[in-house]
Protein backbone atom coordinates (compact mmCIF):
# COMPACT_ATOMS: atom_id res chain seq x y z
CA UNK A 1 0.00 0.00 0.00
CA UNK A 2 1.54 3.63 -1.20
CA UNK A 3 0.93 6.18 1.44
CA UNK A 4 1.18 8.52 -1.77
CA UNK A 5 -1.93 10.61 -2.53
CA UNK A 6 -3.56 10.66 -5.86
CA UNK A 7 -4.82 14.06 -7.14
CA UNK A 8 -7.91 14.70 -9.25
CA UNK A 9 -8.92 17.73 -11.41
CA UNK A 10 -12.54 17.56 -10.66
CA UNK A 11 -14.60 16.02 -7.74
CA UNK A 12 -16.32 13.39 -10.15
CA UNK A 13 -13.16 12.34 -10.83
CA UNK A 14 -11.91 11.59 -7.15
CA UNK A 15 -15.98 9.94 -6.51
CA UNK A 16 -15.17 7.57 -9.84
CA UNK A 17 -12.28 6.34 -8.32
CA UNK A 18 -13.71 6.01 -4.87
CA UNK A 19 -16.58 4.20 -5.94
CA UNK A 20 -14.42 1.73 -7.91
CA UNK A 21 -12.08 0.97 -5.13
CA UNK A 22 -15.15 0.07 -3.27
CA UNK A 23 -16.47 -2.30 -5.72
CA UNK A 24 -12.61 -3.89 -5.73
CA UNK A 25 -13.46 -3.90 -2.13
CA UNK A 26 -10.87 -1.38 -0.96
CA UNK A 27 -11.14 -0.98 3.11
CA UNK A 28 -12.01 2.24 3.59
CA UNK A 29 -8.83 3.37 5.64
CA UNK A 30 -6.93 2.75 2.33
CA UNK A 31 -9.11 4.64 0.28
CA UNK A 32 -8.92 7.60 2.74
CA UNK A 33 -5.20 7.12 3.44
CA UNK A 34 -5.01 7.35 -0.57
CA UNK A 35 -7.46 9.90 -1.66
CA UNK A 36 -6.64 12.20 0.89
CA UNK A 37 -10.82 11.62 2.54
CA UNK A 38 -12.30 11.16 4.91
CA UNK A 39 -14.50 8.02 6.23
CA UNK A 40 -17.22 10.82 6.80
CA UNK A 41 -16.65 12.02 3.48
CA UNK A 42 -16.90 8.37 1.69
CA UNK A 43 -19.88 7.32 3.62
CA UNK A 44 -22.06 10.38 2.57
CA UNK A 45 -20.86 9.73 -1.01
CA UNK A 46 -21.85 6.10 -1.42
CA UNK A 47 -24.46 6.95 0.57
CA UNK A 48 -25.68 9.69 -2.01
CA UNK A 49 -25.27 7.83 -4.97
CA UNK A 50 -25.88 4.39 -4.09
CA UNK A 51 -28.99 4.79 -1.51
CA UNK A 52 -26.65 2.54 0.64
CA UNK A 53 -24.94 2.22 3.58
CA UNK A 54 -20.79 2.11 2.86
CA UNK A 55 -20.53 -0.98 5.15
CA UNK A 56 -23.35 -2.67 2.83
CA UNK A 57 -21.44 -1.90 -0.62
CA UNK A 58 -20.04 -5.15 -1.08
CA UNK A 59 -19.60 -7.30 -4.03
CA UNK A 60 -22.21 -10.27 -4.05
CA UNK A 61 -21.30 -13.96 -3.00
CA UNK A 62 -21.29 -16.84 -4.54
CA UNK A 63 -22.73 -19.65 -2.74
CA UNK A 64 -20.61 -23.18 -3.49
CA UNK A 65 -22.79 -25.58 -1.79
CA UNK A 66 -25.92 -25.86 0.38
CA UNK A 67 -24.35 -28.58 2.57
CA UNK A 68 -21.40 -28.99 4.86
CA UNK A 69 -18.53 -31.09 3.26
CA UNK A 70 -19.19 -33.69 5.76
CA UNK A 71 -22.59 -33.55 5.94
CA UNK A 72 -24.49 -36.70 6.33
CA UNK A 73 -28.44 -37.43 5.89
CA UNK A 74 -29.90 -38.69 9.08
CA UNK A 75 -32.92 -40.57 9.69
CA UNK A 76 -35.26 -39.06 12.14
CA UNK A 77 -37.75 -41.43 12.63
Amino acid sequence: MSNQKVSFKTEKELQEAILQEKARGTPDLEIGQKYGVTFRYIERFITKSKGINVSAFKASKKIKTLYPKDSKERDLS
